[in-house]
């Protein structure tokens, strides 16, 4: 009876976890970076970075090859040296341990003076979620008067946008509607904050801002950032039936 329970439990598990993760990202996801008068951005696929200013130092584009994961990096946007990874799961969100629908999941950045890094993180065409479960991390961060925080956005067109510019996603993303009232400021140090927010029909885009500050002494930081869906009732309802029926053969094998 103890390998039925945890046969069914295994599969019970395995098929949630599938089903909320295996689905291959299909939007247009986008990183834009920006600081003072320099803006760079970067679509996913594409190797060549857009830098408003022409002065945002050594950059690198998305050359990862992996869908639904673009990376960038800058020497000198601004004053600020910058590595970040976004990631995404459009049109499906995976589950609260999952990696989320997008995760920022790391932002690195220094500036050896006083002045602000807002990094963000967008995609579309997602599908019909139930809820959002919103987090911020910060692993490493330094310097007197420095702080990172989030907000996170959804928006909805009809039919989708899907063909956007990597501008028009970023621009429509963010009047849309907040999915909570953003996370943070969080000081220095190891620190965590998380929130949720009511669900929305899709299709739709998502995106994270995340906004680094540094004092006059400069500040050093690696943030995450992430976006994820609540669990499914029916996967955590189909869970609790199974758990139900084993602990109750079990109680009967017992006492007979």
């Amino acid at each position: 009876m103890r390998r039925l329970f945890f046969s069914i439990t295994s599969a019970v598990l395995f098929a949630a976890v599938m089903g909320s993760t295996a689905h291959a990202a299909v939007g247009t996801a986008i990183i834009e970076l920006v600081s003072g008068s320099d803006t760079m951005w970067v679509i996913d696929g594409q190797v060549v970075v857009t830098c408003s200013s022409g002065t945002c130092g050594t950059t690198t584009g998305d050359g990862n090859g992996l869908s639904g994961q673009v990376s960038v990096q800058s020497t000198n946007l601004n004053g600020w040296v910058i590595n970040a990874t976004g990631t995404s799961n459009s049109p499906a969100c995976s589950g609260l341990n999952g990696p989320g629908c997008t995760n920022d999941q790391e932002i690195t950045a220094t500036n050896s003076g006083a002045s602000t890094l807002t990094a963000y993180f967008a995609d579309d065409n997602f599908s019909t979620e139930g809820g959002f479960i919103t987090s911020l991390t910060s692993s490493l961060q330094t310097g007197t008067g420095s702080s990172v925080s989030s907000t996170y956005y959804k928006y909805q067109v009809g039919g989708g946008n899907t063909g956007l510019t990597a501008a028009q996603l970023i621009a429509e993303a963010i009047v849309g509607n907040q999915i909570d009232g953003g996370l943070g400021p969080l000081g220095p140090g190891t620190s965590s904050a998380t929130s949720s927010g009511a669900g929305m029909t899709g299709p739709f885009d998502l995106e994270d801002k995340v906004v680094m500050t540094s004092g006059a002494g400069g500040a050093s930081f690696n943030v995450g950032s992430n976006i994820a869906a609540t669990p499914e009732p029916g996967a955590m309802i189909l869970f609790g039936t199974v758990l139900a029926f084993c602990a109750s053969r079990l109680k009967r094998r017992s006492q007979s």
